[in-house]
């Protein structure tokens, strides 16, 4: 945890990726194999650190960028509302239900293993999945959403 939170300086962040890393350390098939326990454990924590810094700048890039948009597009909240609930159509129209299932989740930032969970299948599966409905939604809303 204080390894942890000399990264972030902020608690809840830390307490989180302490979290993981103890998940982790309790998933491991042998953890009396494990030979220096301690260098093991803020190994761990350094990737669970790194991922999660990469995770928050993610979401952070991703809602300054669409809140340009929709500031540079539209003058109030109730457009912009508008615009999100017509997406929300056009992916379901284009999605079938899993997949449907699986672009929400990932829409409001959980990772493949926390949608895994969620809908009862294989991380890898939900990857590939995800790969796939990017290329679909990608080549369906490209009239949409040029470059």
């Amino acid at each position: 945890m204080l390894y942890c939170l000399g990264k972030f300086q902020n608690p809840e962040l830390a307490r989180d990726a302490a979290s993981e890393t103890l998940r982790m350390l309790l998933e491991h098939p042998d953890p009396a194999a494990i030979p220096n326990l301690k260098a093991w454990l803020l190994s761990v924590a350094k990737h669970v650190c790194l991922k999660v810094v990469t995770r928050e700048e993610r979401r952070r890039q991703l809602l300054l960028q669409h809140g340009q948009k929709l500031d540079s597009s539209r003058e109030d909240g109730t457009d912009a509302q508008l615009d999100h609930h017509q997406l929300e159509g056009f992916v379901k129209d284009i999605l079938s239900g899993r997949d449907y299932e699986i672009w929400q989740l990932e829409s409001k930032g959980y990772k493949d293993r926390e949608i895994a969970e969620k809908l009862s299948m294989n991380e890898k599966t939900v990857a590939n999945r995800k790969s796939l409905i990017k290329k679909e939604l990608k080549s369906k809303l490209k009239h949409f959403y040029p470059r």
